[in-house]
């Protein structure tokens, strides 16, 4: 897993991580992340999750 800072603006730097998740069934999927770090506590928050598409 690792991760990419990605833009910045009046909310904050907003990162990209992509990484695997696995579900109960053993199936594997390759996903990325989006963080917002905030500017005004520098606190993380999620923002979304999606498939990640070779």
């Amino acid at each position: 897993m690792y991760y990419v800072e990605d833009s910045v603006n009046e909310y904050g730097v907003f990162y990209t991580v992509e990484g695997n998740l696995q579900g109960v069934n053993s199936r594997i999927l390759a996903v990325i992340t989006v963080w917002l770090q905030s500017s005004n506590d520098e606190s993380f928050r999620f923002i979304t999750l999606k498939p990640k598409k070779d």
